[in-house]
């Protein structure tokens, strides 16, 4: 049956999810990362993040009225639309859109409809599979890193960022690849091509980064030698450390979110890149922040933005972390050097 609407896939799709997130920081009040980060129900307006729809297959044809709303609602951030049809014969060429095939069913949530523009949009995990087969890893890991965080880039806000609640998790993205696979095998069709591939960068990627700066940190310490990191365990973003009673009421503070926390709980990196770093009741803030832990017993270290590209500094602040967490330091040869560079020229430009 012939089915025609305009369902925007690929990068296409990556575009209308970032528009919806600043829709969604845009709606709820500005300290909407802090009540995400302390707290248990922040209570947050989603309605403008498009909603699954009920079915389960892609359009069947391109829809042609809706190339140019399409094209008007994405602006001038992409320089060709890419759309998804379900039939071959469904495919029609036309100037500046990229119409692919996605045929067979996929699991409920992989559709979803747009509330601003009325467009239907492939659903984040089979938007980020899509993409596996097309980005670099570390393209990938940034991007997956970025739907499973905080953050949405945003020019017209005065710190370059806006903030809301992740559109997916790790486990989120496994659980589906899951579903698709049993759903697809059932009606005897393989998985895409990138499926493994996908599943691999996830367990890389990282979860609840509230910037880039944070991600970039985050894989530059933890990804293995051979994809140029340090090798160590990951750490955990911007989780909850709680104070003691007794230093609870001494300092007035119940506990700290650092950007970067290890499994031992005692051992913090707080990142120094953001522009809202920058502000004068931000940087008073963190000192005191940095402070009280250190006084009290962790040990919180200071990452700034200009470390990142120097190894010297980076290689120095890497030894720190695997002695406090009782690891060995291993830098590795020249390869593992050539992979820290490339890793850096990627991450960094």
């Amino acid at each position: 049956m012939e089915n025609r609407e305009l369902c925007l896939g690929y990068g296409s799709a990556i575009e209308l999810w970032r528009q919806a997130r600043r829709r969604v920081a845009a709606q709820n009040p500005a300290d909407l990362l802090v009540r995400l980060l302390f707290d248990r129900n922040p209570h947050v307006r989603l309605d403008a993040l498009p909603a699954a729809v009920s079915t389960s297959l892609m359009p069947t044809h391109l829809a042609g009225r809706l190339v140019l709303p399409a094209r008007g609602a994405l602006g001038t951030a992409r320089p060709s639309l890419d759309c998804v049809v379900s039939s071959r014969g469904g495919r029609e060429r036309r100037h500046g859109v990229a119409c692919h095939l996605l045929s067979g069913p996929y699991p409920e949530g992989s559709i979803c409809r747009d509330p601003e523009t009325g467009l239907l949009v492939t659903g984040v995990p089979l938007t980020l599979l899509q993409l596996a087969d097309r980005l670099d890893d570390v393209a990938m890991l940034e991007l997956i890193s970025e739907l499973m965080g905080f953050f949405v880039i945003d020019d017209a806000s005065e710190t370059g960022l806006r903030h809301g609640p992740p559109l997916v998790t790790a486990a989120g993205i496994r659980d589906w690849v899951r579903a698709a696979r049993g759903l697809r095998s059932r009606e005897g069709l393989r998985m895409p091509h990138g499926t493994g591939r996908l599943l691999s960068l996830v367990e890389l990627a990282v979860e609840r980064a509230a910037s880039p700066g944070e991600v970039r940190s985050s894989l530059l310490l933890s990804l293995p030698l051979a994809r140029g990191g340090y090798g160590l365990q990951r750490p955990c973003l911007n989780v909850l450390t709680p104070l003691s009673a007794s230093d609870a009421a001494t300092y007035g503070v119940e506990g700290y979110v650092c950007d970067l926390t290890w499994a031992d709980r005692r051992t913090m990196v707080e990142y120094r890149g953001e522009l809202v770093h920058k502000q004068r009741a931000t940087k008073l803030s963190d000192a005191r922040k940095g402070n009280i832990l250190n006084h009290i017993g962790y040990e919180v270290l200071i990452l700034e933005k200009c470390q990142l590209s120097k190894i010297d500094l980076m290689n120095e602040l890497a030894r720190m972390l695997a002695e406090r967490l009782g690891v060995a330091f291993v830098l590795g040869g020249r390869e593992a050097m050539t992979q820290r560079l490339q890793l850096r020229r990627d991450l960094l430009g």
